[in-house]
């Protein structure tokens, strides 16, 4: 087996003084946030979260904690690049997959790991996250009820989706 072979868990503390001695710290810091295949990418994160661009847009998934191992629910988010969050959405690996491929984006490669020093950024994305989730449950509560169980719903806030410089955002997705 050759280096290239193994898989080191860079929040465990002896993986990552490993991978460190293999290289030079300028190769370490490229091959740390080289691009990788998505759960290499969430696995090798110190917050369990992973990153793409595409365009002019940025991607983010994390791993929700307190999740069952078997099925846990990944969040996704995304924005055009120097914006805020823009959509936001819950779900389990193959929805939130589901949802980007529409923008050519799988799990196979070009994602990144969000390394510490991307910490401010993660913080402010989750923030979003968590006002976009609140006005949400706030706009849905009086039609709870009414919802046939299993439901997929797609919530659009106001304020949101709106024309970005010249260009529209395009939005994928497919009609439930």
């Amino acid at each position: 087996m050759t280096t290239d072979d193994l898989v080191y868990d860079l929040r465990e503390e002896e993986d990552e003084t490993r991978f460190r001695g293999i290289y030079s710290p300028d190769e370490y810091e490229r091959e740390r946030s080289a691009p990788r295949p998505l759960a290499d990418a969430i696995a090798q994160s110190p917050f369990a979260a992973a990153y793409i661009e595409r365009c002019e847009n940025w991607f983010l998934i994390t791993r929700l904690e307190g999740q069952e191992a078997d099925a846990p629910i990944y969040s996704l988010s995304s924005g055009a690049r120097g914006q805020d969050v823009d959509m936001f959405g819950m779900g389990r690996w193959k929805d939130l997959l589901d949802a980007l491929a529409p923008y050519g984006i799988s799990e196979q490669g070009g994602w990144c790991p969000v390394p510490p020093e991307r910490r401010d950024w993660l913080s402010r994305t989750q923030q979003q996250e968590d006002a976009m989730t609140e006005q949400t449950s706030a706009a849905m509560k009086p039609h709870w009820g009414s919802l046939p169980k299993g439901a997929h719903l797609r919530v659009i806030l106001p304020g949101r989706g709106k024309v970005q410089g010249k260009k529209r955002r395009k939005r994928g997705g497919r009609n439930t």
